[in-house]
């Protein structure tokens, strides 16, 4: 057995040792209540479940292969999946999901893509993940307005109770602005430059951000990344069309 497949070996079974952990954690809270549950539901209705799950990753799996070979003509589907399953298990254990991408940026440097195409590959999931999730969003929003007003649960927030239906709009419209204003940034060089330098200049005044130089560089770069790596996807329509395709799979398999 090779050296990296030894590596593998070694990764899958310590995933799969946490998460037996994991298991046994949460059998431990009320086993009777979890084992009712398992045999008394529909054997088919769990292989469904499971099936699906699964399906998803071999999606999210399928997406970051693309994107890598973008970078890596030969980047194998097998490593595409295991990096999808890295990111979980990372995101999982992390405080608000924010180990995820580093993992796999890392993941995928010991994976033969440099750290800097690893970036770009996760940047380039992070702007179509958000464009079909705004274009399905805005399709759920038409087709399915009168299901989601008839929802009656509220969830309170900051003392107040809110419903569904306005939460589901606030979400949808912070993100539609999300997406335009990264646009905008991108194809708009002067709204880049008065946005980093006035913004960060008038952040440095009411001293919330120091070393301003050093922020406004550090937010030109990112913006000049962004601006890279949308016209390669713009310049890559099979890409661009089939990972949003991927997406839109995904997004209704987990819904």
């Amino acid at each position: 057995m090779s050296k990296t497949a030894k590596k593998y070996v070694i990764y899958i079974s310590i995933l799969v040792i946490v998460t037996a952990i994991a298991v046994y954690f949460v059998l431990k809270q009320d086993p009777k209540a979890v084992i009712s549950a398992m045999t008394n539901c529909n054997p088919w209705w769990m292989v469904a479940a499971i099936g699906v799950l699964i399906s998803v990753y071999l999606v999210e799996g399928a997406i970051l292969t693309i994107l890598a070979k973008m970078y890596k003509r030969d980047f194998p589907y097998y490593k595409g999946v295991l990096n999808t399953m890295i990111g979980v298990f990372f995101s999982g254990i992390t405080p608000s999901n924010s180990g995820g991408q580093f993992a796999q940026a890392y993941t995928f440097s010991k994976q033969g893509i440099k750290i800097t195409n690893a970036a770009s590959v996760l940047f380039m999931h992070f702007i179509l993940y958000q464009s079909v999730l705004v274009l399905f969003g805005g399709a759920v929003m038409i087709f399915k307005f009168d299901e989601m007003r008839a929802l009656t649960a509220v969830i309170p927030l900051f003392g107040v109770n809110f419903d569904i239906i306005t939460l589901s709009l606030v979400g949808f419209a912070i993100n539609v602005i999300v997406i335009v204003g990264l646009f905008f940034l991108a194809f708009s060089k002067k709204l880049h430059h008065f946005l980093v330098n006035y913004g960060i200049g008038f952040l440095a005044k009411i001293h919330i951000v120091k070393n301003k130089d050093e922020q406004v560089l550090k937010l030109n770069t990112k913006v000049e990344t962004f601006r890279i790596e949308l016209k390669r996807l713009l310049q890559n329509w099979g890409v661009l069309i089939t990972v949003s395709a991927l997406f839109l799979i995904k997004m209704i398999l987990g819904s």
